[in-house]
């Protein structure tokens, strides 16, 4: 998938340790000295040469694993100074989620979130990661979009402007909608600043970039099950595979992707992105290692 959608992704095969929680213990994968000195990891025999697969006694049914997490201040937590990919497996996933009910469905949760590792393995990217939360966190943003009408509506025609461009061919119209979109956005980033007394331009590039990205690989996910045969080995050992679980997949279907709802920067984001493919700008070679914002690649092409 990632040689397809985002060559840099498949460089290596994980980017961080990662906790996969089922209901007969805890599996780790890759796990690092950090993660060894906090619990006990029992070696675990793997065909696989490229992870390194290890089991603890751990089991933990009551909470629901589905991130990747780092803390910079709780020492008792595993994650601790340690950016890890926890994720519940697919049984105890559909507990939580009786939506997600196989494994692609649930594969291409757990890619959006190892997309995030990916992410983090970029210095700059990280930092102001870090620095932009330090105030206030994503929870400011959702309230505003929910409790501020005009911040709300402010959202809802960028996010119809994106989509717009999505649909356009012509390049001067295109070149004018996006104008149309960085105005009412710095507008409404401006308003916040005087009514609110918020600065939250660095926190929304942010999440948008992170989310936005995030959940585009979510989506070529599905693109990739759809092209590709289903695998019969699979099929045979996993009951929760679905033979051609995707063979008819559309984005429409999936239209909470880009519409917007909980958390406005997913969907924000992930339109972005794939305006940035649309107009076949060369970002992903610099979005997280120069940790370049969405607005600068538009205002660079609509010169």
């Amino acid at each position: 998938m990632s040689k397809s959608y985002w060559n840099d992704f498949n460089k290596k095969t994980l980017f961080s340790p990662i906790l996969y929680y089922t209901e007969s213990g805890l599996y780790t994968i890759n796990a690092n000295e950090r993660l060894k000195n906090k619990i006990d990891i029992e070696p675990y025999n793997c065909i696989s040469s490229k992870v390194t697969i290890g089991f603890s006694k751990i089991i933990d049914t009551t909470d629901f694993y589905m991130k990747v997490s780092y803390y910079d201040s709780d020492s008792t937590a595993l994650e601790y100074k340690n950016t890890l990919g926890m994720f519940s497996d697919v049984n105890l996933t559909e507990k939580f989620i009786p939506d997600v009910k196989d494994t692609e469905e649930w594969m291409s949760m757990v890619i959006h979130e190892m997309f995030h590792q990916y992410q983090r393995s970029f210095k700059e990217f990280r930092k102001k990661q870090q620095s932009s939360q330090k105030d206030f966190d994503r929870d400011t943003l959702d309230y505003l979009y929910k409790n501020k009408d005009w911040f709300n509506k402010a959202v809802k025609k960028e996010n119809r402007i994106l989509l717009e461009v999505l649909d356009l061919n012509d390049n001067d119209s295109i070149k004018k909608y996006l104008s149309d979109y960085l105005t009412t956005k710095e507008q409404r980033i401006s308003k916040v600043r005087n009514e609110e007394r918020l600065e939250i331009s660095d926190l929304e590039n942010s999440l948008s970039k992170s989310e936005g990205t995030a959940r585009y690989i979510e989506y070529c996910v599905k693109l990739t099950l759809k092209e590709e045969p289903s695998n019969k080995t699979l099929s045979q050992v996993d009951i929760k595979y679905q033979t051609n679980r995707f063979e008819n997949y559309e984005l429409e279907q999936d239209n909470w992707m880009y519409n917007l709802g909980g958390g406005y920067y997913y969907s924000i984001g992930f339109n972005l992105t794939r305006v940035l493919e649309k107009l076949k700008i060369d970002y992903q070679k610099d979005i997280f290692s120069k940790n370049k914002p969405f607005d600068l690649y538009l205002s660079e092409y609509i010169k």
